[in-house]
């Protein structure tokens, strides 16, 4: 159909909250539990190493923050859970060794 978009993701339900619900389809694979714990895990450790290009965690947050606001139509992964929980702890961890 013309106009016709997909959006392919891999977070949690909260970007419903930004689509139009009457023009909104839905398909959810279901994967057992444990792998989608170890992807959770797995895409906040490359997301936090992403950190150590900044020479101290305070700039490396302030750029993340400065990313996530630059595009205000695109959600940001800091302000999904479990992301903004485990990716400035994860940071914090990596820029400590």
């Amino acid at each position: 159909k013309p106009k016709c978009r997909v959006h392919n993701a891999h977070g949690d339900y909260s970007l419903l909250s930004k689509l139009p619900k009457k023009r909104t389809s839905v398909v959810t694979m279901v994967r057992h539990p444990l792998d989608r714990v170890i992807s959770i895990y797995e895409l906040s450790t490359v997301r936090a190493a992403r950190y150590l290009l900044y020479p101290n965690m305070t700039s490396a947050t302030e750029a993340a923050e400065r990313q996530c606001y630059e595009r205000p139509h695109d959600v940001c992964l800091l302000d999904m859970w479990p992301f903004k929980h485990l990716m400035p702890r994860l940071a914090v961890e990596l820029f400590a060794r």
